[in-house]
């Protein structure tokens, strides 16, 4: 598949603002070039490749260039890996998720979740309703007798990695100041108030 990563980068004290983008650039992908083969990557453009027209300069945005932008991009990719877990939980609420007629929900043990389409053509999205567990414990055991690598213990284990701060193919963000995918809030505080020091990179990912 292919993913658009943000990378949050610092730059180097007493940087030339003529060299900043393709300092910022060359740090994002040194920070990441660990995550290949395929951990995060199995190949990846050194820019923003395919979403060029949408993020030109190679892919680079700079807070000193262009603040408002920047500070916008930074707090909507920044929330993208727990966006991610969310939708992820979601499915567990319940199991053999369709398009259903309303006919066949109740009778059929299922059940009719909240979705903007629900009724078009006269369908509703519904599942098989799933118990969480009550305890840790339950939830260990509940994994161990899912037959192999279920459906639900793959959804369950990627939303865990997503909000744990695991950088995956699917957390689309890293800071590099952090780390991981998790900004910390004293290197948020800081882009906040300084974001002349930063940047976002862009790199056009597949795995």
């Amino acid at each position: 598949m292919q993913y658009l990563h943000a990378v949050l980068v610092r730059l180097p004290d007493g940087v030339d603002t003529a060299d900043a983008a393709e300092e910022a650039r060359r740090a994002a992908l040194g920070a990441t070039e660990c995550y290949g083969r395929g951990r995060v990557w199995d190949w990846r453009e050194k820019d923003a490749g395919r979403y060029a027209e949408r993020f030109p300069r190679r892919g680079v945005v700079l807070g000193c260039a262009e603040r408002d932008l920047f500070l916008q991009l930074l707090e909507e990719w920044r929330q993208v890996p727990l966006e991610r877990a969310l939708k992820e939980a979601a499915w567990l609420a319940g199991e053999e998720w369709d398009w259903r007629p309303l006919e066949d929900i109740e009778p059929g043990g299922f059940r009719v979740f909240e979705h903007p389409d629900n009724g078009r053509d006269g369908r509703f999205w519904s599942a098989r309703p799933v118990s969480w567990p009550e305890s840790a414990e339950e939830m260990v055991r509940r994994l161990w007798n899912e037959p192999g690598l279920s459906m639900w213990a793959y959804r369950f284990m990627k939303a865990v990695q997503l909000a744990a701060g695991d950088y995956v193919s699917d957390s689309c963000f890293y800071s590099v100041p952090d780390g991981g995918p998790k900004i910390s809030g004293e290197t948020l505080r800081d882009v906040r108030e300084h974001p002349e020091r930063y940047a976002l990179v862009f790199l056009d990912l597949h795995n």
